[in-house]
């Protein structure tokens, strides 16, 4: 999260709930990933997710990592309370 998060929090939209999807493997040099955030596909993302995927030294094995995020914004200044 920390190689994209300038990145992401300008992208976060001023809704009550925002979403991550976000999906990486690496198999040798095989690439399979995904970075959705709010059910838009963002590539650039995706490219700083790939070049650090790339870089770790995996052999022959198998490396991935998959995260789900749920933003939820909250207003102090909010006197209303959302039950989910």
């Amino acid at each position: 999260m920390i190689l994209i998060k300038d990145k992401m929090t300008l992208k976060l939209q001023a809704e009550k709930i925002n979403w991550l999807k976000m999906y990486i493997s690496n198999n040798a040099d095989d690439f399979i990933g995904e970075y959705i955030l709010n059910g838009d596909y963002l590539k650039e993302e995706l490219d700083v997710l790939k070049d650090y995927a790339l870089s770790c030294p995996v052999g022959d094995k198998f490396l991935a990592l998959k995260q789900f995020i749920i933003f939820k914004v909250y207003n102090k200044f909010n006197d209303v309370l959302y039950n989910y």
